[in-house]
């Protein structure tokens, strides 16, 4: 597996446990009241890991690139 795709996949599981930790109360308030009705409460988390992710395997494939390149110009 590539690196960049190991490191986004990386990227996303943190990013998204973080946002758990963080709103847990809110959380658990909807799952308690069974109140999934706003999608906030648990779509915001998986969008914000998938951000993260998506910018975390943008920047490695440039950096993949251009060690790529400085090691193929020596």
């Amino acid at each position: 597996m590539k690196d960049w795709l190991i490191r986004a996949i990386k990227t996303f599981v943190q990013a998204t446990v973080a946002y758990f930790v963080a709103n847990i109360a809110m959380i658990a308030n909807h799952v308690v009241n069974w109140d999934f009705t706003d999608w906030k409460g648990w779509l915001l988390p998986i969008l914000v890991g998938a951000l993260s992710a998506g910018i975390s395997a943008v920047w490695n494939i440039i950096l993949e690139a251009l060690n790529k390149t400085k090691i193929e110009g020596k």
